[in-house]
């Protein structure tokens, strides 16, 4: 795209502010992977990523399906959000997660950004099965028997609750 042989300035400019947005786009790719282990301050060593030692930040040593190797990723974001939505080092163990980085070489997976897919399962309790409710057990009085004993049948269509699957 040349910028040469344009008449008015206005014309210019703008040919000028298209020729730099399109030669400044950068194109990200994604990789699937998995948290095999978390270091920083407080775990500086890892038994999957044994060469480095990691004495401040967190990181993440992740496995890339994609890829086929190990490499750390830096956790860019606070250390109370961290603590706050994924919890312990032993529940960020083994959830799959998408990496999003600029290329495959090293230095940009560290820096890449990581998101965690979906683990969670939220299966609750069927709130629109009739429950057995009454008050007469308050005075010692059960009036429908029939009732009471369908409350103790299972219910098909309701869960047990969230439930975590993990890889590892």
């Amino acid at each position: 795209m040349s910028t040469i042989g344009r008449k008015s300035i206005f014309s210019h400019e703008q040919r000028t502010l298209e020729h730099k947005v399109h030669n400044q786009i950068v194109s990200e790719e994604n990789y699937l992977s998995i948290v095999l282990d978390v270091v920083g301050a407080h775990k500086p060593i890892s038994r999957f990523y044994p060469e480095e030692t990691f004495d401040f930040g967190i990181y993440f040593i992740v496995a890339s399906y994609d890829l086929e190797k190990i490499f750390p990723v830096i956790w860019s974001d606070s250390y109370e959000n961290l603590r706050t939505l994924l919890g312990t080092d032993e529940n960020i163990c083994g959830r799959r997660c998408l990496i999003t980085s600029r290329s495959s070489r090293i230095e940009d997976l560290r820096k890449s950004k990581i998101s965690f897919l979906e683990s969670k399962r939220n299966t609750y309790q069927n709130e629109q099965a009739n429950n057995y409710s009454s008050i007469g057990g308050l005075y010692g009085v059960v009036g429908n028997y029939e009732s009471m004993f369908k409350s103790y049948e299972s219910d098909t269509t309701g869960g047990i609750g969230e439930t975590w699957t993990r890889i590892i």
